[in-house]
């Protein structure tokens, strides 16, 4: 009787939420979205309802999950090879220092913070940029010029010549 009961909730709450029946009826879609959805959908059948944050919060799971194979799909299908070398890049975003890792030798983005000076560690900014967004010395030195932050070691600069120059003295005799 009471799984009778049981099982009339659960299709009330499916025939309200249309987009929950797909992922009650294919379980084997619940992995794609994590296993917060799949706990989720368990409760679902555990207990014949759920609240309405936890529709919204699976909800917005599954969109997260979506726009991310989305955005991914975009990346993939850019061709233009990702950064080879250290260097200065810049794509709509922001400016980025790529740098290589002491420990694996892999390549890593950081960003410019225009509040600090400093360059933040950016994750997953490297699978983004491409080659073809590494700045010439011309574009490091003007953007240095536009922010008043050395692009090379993300000082903020003082000096007059090296505000001019968009780029700290130390900084100059190491590019």
């Amino acid at each position: 009787m009471q799984a009778t009961v049981k099982a009339i909730a659960i299709n009330a709450f499916l025939s309200q939420n249309e987009d929950f029946r797909t992922l009650a009826e294919h379980t084997d879609l619940l992995g794609t979205y994590g296993a917060f959805v799949s706990d989720v959908i368990g409760k679902l059948g555990k207990y014949g309802s759920l609240s309405e944050a936890q529709v919204n919060a699976v909800r917005n799971s599954v969109q997260r999950t979506h726009d991310f194979a989305a955005k991914r799909a975009v990346q993939d299908a850019d061709t233009t090879p990702r950064p080879q070398a250290a260097g200065v890049y810049r794509d709509d975003s922001g400016v980025y220092r790529v740098v290589k890792s002491r420990q694996s030798g892999n390549l890593y983005a950081k960003k410019l913070n225009l509040k600090t000076g400093g360059f933040d560690y950016a994750s997953g900014a490297i699978y983004r940029l491409r080659e073809t967004h590494r700045l010439t010395l011309e574009q490091a030195k003007a953007i240095g010029q536009e922010t008043g932050i050395c692009i090379v070691c993300g000082a903020f600069l003082t000096d007059p010549k090296s505000v001019e120059r968009g780029i700290g003295p130390v900084c100059a005799k190491r590019v």
